[in-house]
């Protein structure tokens, strides 16, 4: 099937105009029923920490001084924050973080739709792709803004490359969203001028210049957003370069950044569809020559094409191996690299070549991993966040003092209440998760000894303990020996890492 293209720079305002009506309806109607199938995922989803503590953090800062300094503990650059900010004034639901994804990921569907120059069959296994069927549209973060940004920047570097200053400034907006945004607005940037290096007399000066300023303006107050604060936490994610000379580290950090990204389904599928690092035992090693002269041979004949997507695998792998191992959805970014150099290659060839049989495999695992998040998303939960503050409220228990060991279990229920918590692990009452030192620190054993001082501190008759695992029979006694009585309440399982919970009410024995 022939690539249905957007016009080239140099097709007149005529042409270009009865391209863009003869092909509107029919993309409008293929492109409906996966915005559709978003909007139902989005609110079936029920949303886990990272989502809600940004929407938390966003409701517990009054001016955006504060959450420009409330950021600096979450290592992400402040957009998505600020995008929180705003609704933020006019009610603290979580649920209305939704409808601002909603908008993003609705406007990310129509453009692929509407503007890209892919096939109908193309479009098709793009919507269906992980990434933009799930991990980075359904999942409220920063990267629904990441992916918005990407390719509204495809489809007008595309269609308008010649217009240097609003290229230029959707970079600046993509390095606003994310550390990942950064890294992949350099690389397109790298594609950009080795796509003008002999093009450079086409080029007005002066508005190049501008837009080459706008984006290092841009860039400059993303990187001083993501400057850590100075008593930060790395408990979660480790020290930087601290496996910066294990080789083995970095092996395994190619494997994750060229193989991970497009594997289908993990070995714990089909309640691991999420959050996955593939364990091959090593055994993914032999899958990334492959992979990386799938990636050559599709992108061969243009070099600025392979230097977009060299450059993404570059930074992403630098990144894992010397910043934080992360996850798939850190990797992403050389997914969106491929789909971004295959946009731009299917509206340069303007349907007088054929799309190499190699980018269809890669456009196909994709899908495949896509329908199967999808899927288990419905049959597997992915956060009891949700259930459980559903459960307090029915059981007249939301009002009770909330207390767990961890910011990072209990954060999202408290936010999930829109009321304040006691963490264990700082010793502090807070609304959100707050990245800083006084989190860590704590050991196992002084659990039960917390939970007595916690009492002390909330000064009431009962508290509702909210563990990420069942209190063992030690931790029953020691809290024996505290005073206390335990009562267990309800137990909620199944679902991701640190995403389950066991409630319980505590009081002091009469």
């Amino acid at each position: 099937m022939p690539a249905q293209s957007l016009p080239s720079v140099d097709s007149s305002p005529a042409e270009s105009a009865g391209i863009l009506r003869s092909s509107w309806l029919p993309n409008l109607c293929l492109t409906l029923p996966f915005l559709l199938l978003f909007w139902v995922n989005l609110a079936h989803h029920d949303m886990w920490l990272d989502e809600l503590n940004a929407w938390g953090l966003s409701a517990a800062s009054p001016t955006l001084r504060v959450v420009l300094a409330n950021v600096r503990y979450e290592g992400h650059p402040w957009l998505w924050y600020f995008l929180l900010w705003i609704p933020s004034r006019f009610t603290h639901a979580p649920v209305a973080m939704k409808w601002v994804e909603a908008f993003i990921g609705a406007a990310t569907y129509l453009i692929i739709g509407m503007l890209s120059p892919f096939s109908r069959l193309q479009k098709v296994l793009v919507f269906l792709s992980y990434f933009v069927v799930f991990e980075y549209t359904v999942i409220s973060r920063t990267y629904g803004p990441m992916l918005l940004f990407a390719f509204l920047y495809a489809w007008r570097r595309s269609a308008k490359p010649s217009a240097v200053f609003g290229n230029m400034v959707l970079l600046g907006a993509l390095a606003s969203t994310d550390l990942l945004g950064i890294f992949l607005s350099f690389a397109l940037l790298l594609e950009y001028a080795a796509f003008y290096w002999k093009r450079w007399r086409e080029t007005d000066v002066r508005r190049a210049i501008a837009g080459a300023l706008c984006y290092l303006l841009l860039l400059a107050i993303s990187v001083e957003t993501l400057r850590p604060a100075s008593d930060i936490s790395w408990a979660t994610t480790g020290h930087l370069f601290a496996k910066a000379g294990s080789l083995h580290h970095l092996i395994h950090s190619i494997g994750d950044v060229l193989v991970a990204v497009w594997w289908p389904f993990a070995t714990g599928y089909p309640h691991q569809y999420w959050n996955t690092d593939v364990d091959f035992n090593h055994s993914e090693l032999y899958f990334v020559p492959l992979v990386f002269a799938g990636m050559f041979w599709v992108f061969r004949k243009q070099r600025n094409l392979l230097l977009l997507v060299g450059t993404s695998l570059f930074l992403t792998i630098a990144f894992v191996h010397l910043v934080y191992t992360g996850y798939v959805r850190h990797w992403g970014i050389v997914v969106l690299a491929f789909l971004i150099a295959f946009w731009i290659l299917c509206s340069e060839s303007q349907g007088r070549r054929k799309v190499s049989r190699v980018a269809y495999l890669f456009l196909i695992v994709g899908a495949l991993r896509g329908v199967g998040a999808v899927a288990a998303s419905w049959t597997h939960p992915f956060s009891e966040t949700g259930n459980v503050a559903a459960f307090l409220r029915a059981n007249h228990l939301a009002d009770q003092p909330l207390v767990g060991p961890s910011d990072y279990n209990l954060a999202g229920v408290a936010e999930q209440l829109q009321r304040p918590a006691y963490f264990l692990n700082c010793n502090c009452t807070d609304t959100y998760m707050k990245f800083s030192h006084r989190r860590d620190g704590m050991t196992p054993d002084e659990v039960p000894s917390r939970i007595a001082r916690a009492y002390r501190v909330l000064n009431v008759p009962k508290i509702t303990l909210v563990m990420p695992d069942p209190l063992s029979e030690e931790y029953l006694r020691k809290l024996a020996a505290e005073g206390f009585t335990v009562r267990p309440l309800a137990e909620f399982s199944g679902a991701e890492d640190h995403l389950s919970f066991h409630l319980y009410e505590a009081q002091k024995a009469e």
